[in-house]
């Protein structure tokens, strides 16, 4: 049977398997769809609403093993969840745990154990490596001013953030160790 799903849908993430697929959308929510495959074709066996959020989603990642989902709101808000969508912890200003930041990325290192984020937001140019389970900060810097992060990928021994400079809108992707103390490479498109 067809299901038809009428969200503005922003992100998705694909399991290593292949069994699931993750939508995050401008509404706010986190579903997981079953995937069946059938003659070479892939099909959605079932939707789950796994979070829903009173703000929009900018970013999501997944991890690699699937227990953990990291949630960048447009709002100055962060949310980690555990598998079944249950939030595990939460930086947001009703728990008077505000971010320095909005529009989030989010990226899950392939250890699983920690996620970077970063702020596109007007005016804050924050990255930060943030322990998954212990919240601990593993390391923080701040963009140039007029910088703002608006791309993450988590790579083995560090990120890849995508800055974007605020007038021009030119890019230059460049890759941090994993503590975000150094500038490892730089690539300008």
């Amino acid at each position: 049977s067809a299901h038809h799903i009428a969200l503005p849908v922003r992100q998705v993430a694909l399991s290593p398997t292949a069994d699931w697929l993750y939508l995050g959308t401008r509404t706010g929510k986190v579903l997981r769809l079953a995937l069946k495959r059938s003659g070479g074709q892939f099909g959605v066996r079932e939707v789950e609403t796994l979070y829903t959020a009173s703000n929009d989603i900018h970013t999501m990642s997944v991890s690699e093993d699937q227990h953990w989902i990291a949630v960048g709101h447009l709002s100055p808000a962060l949310s980690v969840l555990n598998a079944e969508g249950q939030v595990q912890w939460r930086r947001h200003p009703d728990d008077g745990t505000a971010t320095e930041g909005d529009n989030w990325s989010v990226a899950i290192d392939s250890t699983n154990q920690s996620m970077y984020v970063g702020s596109a937001g007007a005016g804050s140019n924050r990255l930060a490596a943030i322990g998954l389970s212990d919240r601990g900060l593993y390391g923080s810097r701040y963009l140039a001013p007029g910088l703002r992060a608006t791309a993450l990928a988590a790579l083995d021994d560090g990120v890849v953030v995508v800055q974007t400079d605020s007038n021009s809108f030119d890019s230059e992707l460049v890759k941090l160790t994993s503590d975000l103390s150094e500038p490892a490479w730089r690539f300008a498109p």
